[in-house]
């Protein structure tokens, strides 16, 4: 599918809400006509060209939910805690302590529309994530094990995964489409050499799930540090490393999975254009910082869903429709300026986050941090439907 269809799709997606034994049943949705609410059409073949080989999109993708919750929601009754609903339905939001869970407990930033899930436990949610996502023509899942440091600690969501790759595995020997898969480590060197041995031999040494991952230059390719990694490991797979900034990337076959616009490309000593990413918003305000960042005007200066180099809203309100998140006007300036650049990989950021942590304590890389915490306290990677980075359908308002 050509990359203008694919942002069209994904914009559509985000406003509205290899095949086995058995013969593949191509439905295909490369030639639907769609329009959405807001007027935009798919493009036709004669406005995008044929499909091109060797080009690929890939999307971040987080199964985080269950185990992460799994504390939350054995200390606080309440949860899940609903960050949209709670600033709607109260005024005192802002200094109401009472109305939040505890400090580094998770809330999420919305509803999903599926409802609370934890894809250990809910093969549908998967198997619609699956369909949406390969209908788009998304190549590949980067599952985030950013938050993983290794050893099978914290952060291993192995049950998830586990659940994941059969259920992909289920769908292909019923003739239906996935995307491949492929992880990215954390950002640690040592740790990030951990994760990636615990995947490889929980997983890669795994004949079953052999047909799942992306293949790139001939091996499985693995986003993770390469410096402690054992000569098998290097053999195995194609390794990229994980750049964790928002600003052009400084090393040569570093990708990065979140950037700012207007973005530069991740390069190998080959390819001076190996891979662009693509975001939905950012947590940034002129440097890293949490998505519920604030002004000491109290508006919300994050690069939300509406931003775009031109224009920003700024509101003290984070759930306005002034807004008009739906339009999605910072996804669309980052994706046209990937297909400005044509790489070989776009990179989107991201799908089925949904939660962030509660800080009391702004940790010091954020320039939040600079300020007293407020009374609701800070919230990084999500906050409301204007300050969240995914593409996934919700009941909320847009």
């Amino acid at each position: 599918m050509t990359r203008k269809i694919l942002a069209i799709l994904l914009c559509l997606l985000m406003a509205a809400t290899l095949m086995g034994n058995t013969p593949f049943w191509d439905t295909y949705p490369d030639t639907w006509v769609l329009i959405d609410e807001l007027g935009r059409e798919t493009p036709t073949l004669k406005e995008t060209g044929p499909v091109r080989k060797d080009k690929y999109v890939v999307v971040f993708y987080h199964i985080w939910h269950g185990d992460f919750m799994a504390p939350t929601v054995s200390s606080d009754p309440q949860a899940p805690r609903n960050i949209s609903k709670i600033i709607r339905e109260n005024e005192d939001w802002l200094t109401n302590t009472k109305l939040w869970g505890p400090n580094i407990s998770y809330h999420y930033w919305g509803e999903p529309l599926f409802g609370y899930y934890d894809l250990a436990n809910d093969e549908y949610v998967i198997r619609k994530h699956a369909q949406m996502l390969s209908d788009c023509g998304v190549d590949a899942i980067v599952i985030d094990y950013s938050n993983y440091m290794g050893d099978g600690g914290m952060g291993y969501t192995k049950k998830a995964q586990t659940k994941l790759l059969n259920v992909y595995n289920k769908i292909r020997s019923e003739g239906k489409k996935t995307p491949q898969v492929m992880f990215l480590c954390t950002w640690g060197l040592s740790e990030s050499a951990k994760a990636a041995q615990d995947f490889y031999n929980d997983f890669y040494t795994k004949e079953e799930y052999k047909d799942l991952w992306f293949i790139y230059e001939g091996k499985p390719l693995i986003l993770a540090h390469p410096n402690y990694m054992s000569d098998e490991l290097k053999n195995f797979f194609t390794i990229r490393k994980p750049y964790p900034f928002y600003t052009p990337v400084d090393a040569e076959n570093s990708w990065p999975w979140l950037s700012i616009y207007p973005q530069e490309p991740g390069y190998t000593q080959d390819n001076p254009c190996e891979v662009v990413s693509v975001g939905v918003a950012q947590n940034w305000s002129g440097s890293l910082d949490f998505m519920s960042s604030q002004d000491e005007n109290g508006n919300f200066i994050a690069r939300g869903r509406s931003f775009t180099s031109k224009n920003q809203k700024l509101l003290k309100n984070p759930v306005s429709s002034e807004y008009e998140s739906k339009k999605g006007l910072n996804f669309q300036e980052c994706f046209d300026r990937a297909i400005e650049l044509d790489p070989t990989v776009i990179f989107v950021t991201a799908f089925n986050e949904w939660i962030a942590a509660r800080f009391l304590d702004i940790p010091d890389w954020a320039a939040l941090s600079k300020n007293p915490t407020p009374p609701f306290g800070g919230y990084c990677d999500d906050f409301t439907t204007e300050f969240s980075r995914e593409i996934v359908p919700t009941r909320e308002r847009g």
